[in-house]
């Protein structure tokens, strides 16, 4: 009990932190990403608007039809997919469905099954998290950063183009859209730009690279 207290309410600070990992700095636009950053007004700041503007109940209430709709695509698939009676590969279906509802709740986009971009973004996802929690030398030895053991760094920056890349497309088309009705639902990325337009935390990144970490 003690030590609990100690880790969690004398020195919750410190706890938590994000060591500065080069997998965080590389895939995270250099520690832009809230969940890869030091613990401070910074992480506080997006973490609240995350919370407040995406993660709660009433945010959630007004996107549910995204939800649903996704179900009934789901069904409608696997009942097509049913109709000449051989087997369903159940988990390439469940995953497209969780990632277009993440991706309309971020995003307002949609890939429709897993082919062209939709597969290309999936399987980027699947990269990220592979090269994310990657140990390299250099997190141990900062100076032989420049030898590459490995090669991770070379993989992380390769994954971070494509993710870059992706994050950049949303950006540009939320940019080049008209002002919304009021009424209107709007997505992550719409909050994010109306959040950061002040751009009163832009000194610790561009606000182009917030959004697009936040977003991923």
């Amino acid at each position: 009990m003690d030590l609990a207290k100690e880790c969690f309410t004398v020195n919750d600070r410190a706890f938590a932190g994000r060591p500065p990992l080069e997998g965080f700095k590389c895939l995270g636009y250099d520690h832009a990403m809230f969940a890869f950053s030091a613990y401070g007004p910074y992480y506080r700041e997006l973490r609240k608007i995350v919370t407040t503007k995406l993660l709660s109940s009433q945010q959630l209430e007004l996107l549910k039809h995204i939800r649903v709709d996704e179900v009934g695509f789901l069904v409608r698939r696997l009942y097509g997919s049913c109709s000449n009676h051989e087997p369903v590969e159940m988990k390439q279906h469940l995953t497209c469905m969780a990632l277009n509802i993440i991706v309309r709740m971020v995003a307002g986009k949609r890939y429709f099954e897993f082919d062209g971009e939709g597969k290309e973004f999936s399987e980027a996802l699947d990269e990220f998290g592979n090269q994310v929690g990657t140990f390299t030398v250099s997190d141990a030895i900062p100076w032989l950063r420049w030898l590459d053991v490995g090669g991770h760094l070379k993989a992380m920056k390769r994954v971070h183009l494509k993710m870059d890349e992706v994050a950049s497309g949303w950006l540009a088309e939320h940019s080049q859209k008209e002002s919304r009705s009021a009424g209107e639902k709007k997505d992550l990325i719409d909050v994010l730009i109306k959040e950061l337009e002040d751009g009163h935390l832009s000194e610790n990144h561009q606000t182009g690279a917030i959004i697009k970490a936040t977003a991923m």
